[in-house]
């Protein structure tokens, strides 16, 4: 964990690097909620935008054990355990479930999409964060990248169990 003082002193590091952060509440977040993962966000969710180009931060409260949600967020071998529009993939030579590794994607028919090349970019398991970019593929998507973390809310066990 880091203290309050690390904390504020990690906000201004990244307030001077002029990225264009999600320090607002998303969508599916309280203020309380967020604040908690603010040094997630900033550390891991964060990027620089140019002119021309978005970004966004989606939130959702699944109430299952975290490693459980883990078990199946981390699959980036197994795509189609948590995305439905998957038809297939298939891996790059010496795929070992390690940053770097490489996975084509076959979408299902009607989208707009019938390929995806991705590389992943982070894999922190104890910190149960995984990250991806989209290097190639027919699609519209130039500089995508995703990433996904799970993190266990204290409040939310406590109403669970009563």
């Amino acid at each position: 964990l880091h203290s309050p003082k690390q904390h504020r002193s990690q906000l201004k590091t990244f307030n001077n690097k002029a990225q264009v952060g999600h320090l607002t509440v998303p969508p599916g977040l309280t203020h309380e909620e967020f604040q908690d993962l603010k040094f997630t966000v900033i550390q891991f969710h964060n990027y620089k935008v140019n002119s021309g180009k978005c970004s966004s931060l989606l939130a959702q409260r699944i109430h299952a054990p975290p490693q459980d949600v883990w078990s199946i967020l981390r699959r980036f071998n197994k795509p189609q355990t948590y995305k439905h529009f998957i038809k297939s993939f298939s891996f790059g030579d010496g795929f070992s479930l390690m940053v770097g590794d490489v996975r084509v994607v076959n979408i299902v028919s009607g989208l707009p999409v019938a390929t995806s090349t991705e590389r992943l970019g982070v894999m922190d398991e104890e910190r149960r964060v995984k990250g991806f970019s989209s290097i190639g593929g027919d699609h519209r998507l130039k500089n995508y990248r995703s990433v996904t973390s799970v993190h266990e809310r204290w409040q939310d066990l406590d109403r669970c169990s009563g």
